[in-house]
């Protein structure tokens, strides 16, 4: 047993009816239970009120609707709602309310069992699976994927709006005896798609066989010259038409013809396909002046063609069935088709990935439309990719989290970044109000080539969201780290910054004068010398930055713009700024008293009493100074906060760092200090986003861990986040809500100084590099969003506050530190040829 874990690591969960309650592993029990487990299983099945190998319901319970009822896949959408509500019925034998306030305790477990395992109905409701051949009067055919989640999604909905869920969290859902249900909910791999998963059509009159698809596959096609040559043939009565259009990202959106992003699942999607397609030239129809009758045959036209492609940018086919019937539209990717039928398919003869045929009622052979683009030479001129393959376009890419603040380490302010930024803000309607940290480097620094201005990389957020983004930018200067030389006296570290604000004098952005002429101001020729001065250069340098976006707000109506935020936020980070642990006024002449954070934010300290150069500050058009919040990041357990009774800082607002757990001294507890490296670096083929959340969970609310033998305080259970809830904590009172001024940040940086962190290199760790997918980064954020607030309205209700903790997910303002290590790896590059059509 040495090698082995000890059961005090191992989850003890309990499986029974949807009638029982939920005990806690960390604490107290639902009366009735004896132990404390980690959840319970709850078998929705076995609910007929029957008694021992009975039908009927016990003496004065109302009869189940659902007795003798088969599970029809056909009302897969009605029975997942009808189930769920049976078992709410106060006159029937009815769902614990507990499995609704603590949804993460109960999963909610379905029978494939495949017959009733007891005399009659024991296991009813079952769906499917049969064994043995024994027939099943519960069960009718036809279970599968598709319908089986149907019913899933129906039970969840009512699940999630039953009022009893306060935090409306979905359930946890499984399956029992899958090994009976996995045949009919997912693919044989050994399935020979060519053979049996497409549909072959035999053409007469000298056209072309073709094999299509009936499976949702996304045919994309990358022309292999700058020009695509090739012909038609119309083989239709319908007046059809067809075109390429030229994809922006790999989620198959496009930039509209009036220069607008379109998602694949907009409503307006085909038909702004269709717009494009003809803007740019790439359509041709029954219509066209191109096409010529095809001697001997009737409806049958033909047409070469010459387009201007671009060699290796994406395009995707579509078409309009029948010009003269408004709106029935089809397209080469699947999920851009509302029938969720497809009317293309490659040829399978030899050389037939050129040649692409097209059905417009997808029942026939596929030669309506016979396109062909091998030129004379043979050589091809077209190449599709994903025939037979499984659908590529996904959406958003599996991202649909809550992010309150985005903070890369090194600012990208290139076309590439702005958009997916753009993207992550339309994942998820809540990210509209993303905030977005900027970091505002010296001025005199080289902008890496490609990099756009600050107000060229908002515009172009704002215009790739279609001006939807209506967050705030915060203002974070990467200042020049200060050194003493050998004479003892403080010059500049050149290491990172080789330029600084050497020889800098910036003008006026509206009145284009020098501003190192004007009084009040920093001597810009003193900042490299001085560290007032360089407090006081960035904060001009900051009101600067907003006079330039207010010189293109003014003029972006007129130039149908959208207007940009302006900075109303200056972070100042407690380790990495110029002026942290730095000295008075008096220190650069050799003094070396020290700053401490906190004088930094006091109402008499040299940061708040600069006012700004008046020439700049004096503009009512943007913020003044006084209303710029200064706030910090630092870690979770440091008093920012001079309100509320914690006679702190006073800072206005903090960016905690869910980071630096590791050999973290002030924390009183944390499994990161116990010297498992895999906790580090949160592998995701270690630990679940539900694991993880559950880490998070248990450092800033460490209930049940390392508890004094008296009886435990709220202080003691929330201590690693204690500065971060309201209100303040005492030993005997608990804190009830979320403070809306904390944002809290995880971290894809992948060096061990910042630990835990969802990214790493294969430099750190044994075996491949690995980073958290757009899908596994969401679950884990969703799930920390509802974890936490129901812990801590645990702790909050032990303790008697009045109220409890408000479960209000949307309160927990959750970020992201160096995303720029994940962003390209969740969205995508765009096609920068489409991407210029926006700017």
């Amino acid at each position: 047993m040495q090698n082995t874990p000890p059961l005090l690591n191992i989850d003890i969960w309990t499986s029974g009816s949807w009638k029982n309650g939920v005990t806690l592993a960390d604490g107290g029990y639902v009366p009735g239970n004896t132990f404390a487990d980690a959840g319970n299983l709850a078998e929705i099945y076995n609910f007929y009120n029957k008694t021992v190998n009975k039908v009927s319901p016990p003496p004065g319970v109302k009869p189940n609707p659902l007795i003798g009822q088969k599970t029809n896949p056909e009302e897969a959408s009605s029975l997942g709602k009808q189930m769920f509500n049976v078992l709410q019925d106060k006159d029937n034998v009815y769902m614990h309310h507990e499995q609704l306030q603590f949804p993460n305790r109960a999963p909610q477990i379905f029978n494939w069992s495949g017959t009733s395992q007891t005399a009659g109905l024991g296991d009813a409701p079952v769906f499917g699976g049969e064994i043995k051949g024994i027939p099943d009067p519960t069960v009718t055919a036809g279970w599968d994927a598709d319908s089986f989640r149907k019913m899933l999604d129906s039970y969840s909905n009512e699940f999630q709006n039953d009022k009893r869920n306060t935090n409306k969290i979905a359930p946890v859902m499984g399956i029992w005896t899958a090994e009976h249900a996995l045949p009919f909910l997912s693919s044989n791999p050994q399935t020979n798609r060519n053979s049996s998963l497409g549909r072959s059509s035999t053409a007469g009159n000298e056209e072309v066989d073709f094999y299509g698809d009936f499976l949702k596959v996304d045919q994309i096609y990358t022309p292999e010259f700058d020009q695509t040559s090739g012909s038609f043939i119309f083989n239709s009565k319908n007046k059809n038409g067809i075109g390429l259009v030229p994809l922006l990202d790999d989620f198959g959106s496009i930039v509209s013809a009036d220069n607008s992003i379109v998602a694949i699942d907009d409503a307006n999607y085909l038909g702004e396909s269709i717009r494009l397609s003809k803007d740019l030239g790439f359509w041709i129809d029954m219509n066209s002046t191109l096409l010529t009758p095809v001697q001997g045959k009737k409806d049958s036209f033909s047409a070469s063609i010459n387009w201007d492609t671009l060699k290796g940018q994406k395009y995707a086919f579509v078409a309009d069935i029948d010009t003269a019937i408004e709106g029935d539209y089809s397209s080469s990717l699947y999920n851009a088709n509302l029938s969720g039928k497809s009317h293309f398919a490659n040829s399978l003869q030899p050389g037939g990935q050129d040649v692409i045929g097209f059905e417009d009622s997808t029942d026939g052979d596929y030669n309506d439309i016979i396109i062909n683009f091998n030129n004379s030479s043979g050589q091809g001129q077209i190449n599709s990719e994903s025939l037979f393959h499984e659908d590529r376009i996904t959406g958003k890419n599996g991202f649909s989290a809550h992010i309150s603040t985005l903070w890369q380490d090194k600012f990208h302010m290139d076309k590439n970044t702005a958009y997916q930024i753009s993207q992550l803000i339309l994942a998820n309607p809540k990210n509209v109000d993303m905030d977005i940290v900027v970091q505002t480097a010296n001025p005199k620094l080289a902008r890496p080539e490609g990099d756009l201005s600050l107000v060229e990389f908002l515009s172009t957020i704002k215009q790739a969201t279609k001006g939807s983004w209506k967050g705030n930018i915060i203002y974070h200067p990467d200042a020049i780290i200060t050194k003493k030389d050998n004479q003892g006296d403080f010059v500049f570290d050149d290491t990172d910054w080789t330029e600084g604000w050497a020889g800098f004098k910036p003008t006026h952005p509206l009145t284009g004068k020098t501003l190192a002429a004007f009084p009040g101001g920093p001597k810009w020729a003193d900042v490299e010398s001085s560290y007032n001065a360089s407090y006081e250069a960035y904060v001009d340098w900051l009101g600067i930055l907003n006079l330039q976006i207010l010189k293109f707000n003014q003029s972006a109506s007129a130039n149908n713009k959208y207007d940009l935020p302006f900075f109303t936020e200056f972070l100042y980070e407690t380790e990495n700024s110029m002026f942290d642990h730095r000295a008075t006024g008096t220190a650069h002449n050799g003094t070396g008293t020290k700053y401490k954070d906190e004088t930094l934010y006091n109402h008499d300290s040299f940061v708040r009493q600069y006012s700004g150069d008046p020439d700049i500050w004096n503009n009512k058009e943007i913020p003044s100074w006084d209303d710029i919040k200064l706030s910090a990041t630092t870690e979770s357990i440091a008093n920012w906060d001079s309100t509320h009774g914690r006679s702190g800082w006073g800072a206005d607002r903090v960016h905690v760092q869910a980071w630096d757990f590791k050999d973290g001294e002030d924390y009183t507890y944390t499994k990161w200090n116990k010297g498992d490296k895999t906790l580090n670096q949160l592998d995701p083929g270690i630990y679940s986003p539900q694991q993880a959340s559950d880490l998070f969970t248990e450092f800033f609310a460490n209930r049940g861990f390392k508890m004094p033998k008296k009886s435990p305080s709220p202080l003691e259970q929330t201590y690693n986040l204690n500065q971060m809830i309201l209100p303040q904590m005492t030993g005997k009172t608990p804190s009830t809500h979320f403070d809306d001024r904390v944002n809290i940040n995880f971290t894809f940086y992948e060096h061990e100084v910042d630990f835990p962190t969802f990214a790493s290199s294969a430099a750190n760790v044994e075996g491949q590099a690995w980073i958290w997918s757009a899908t596994q980064f969401s679950e884990f954020i969703t799930r920390f969003r509802n974890d936490l607030p129901i812990r801590l309205d645990a702790i909050a209700s032990d303790f008697g506050a009045s109220g409890q903790f408000v479960m209000t997910s949307n309160d927990l303002n959750l970020g992201i530190w160096h995303p720029e290590q994940v962003l390209g790896h969740w969205f995508g590059v765009p096609s920068q040829s489409q991407f210029e059509r926006l700017l």
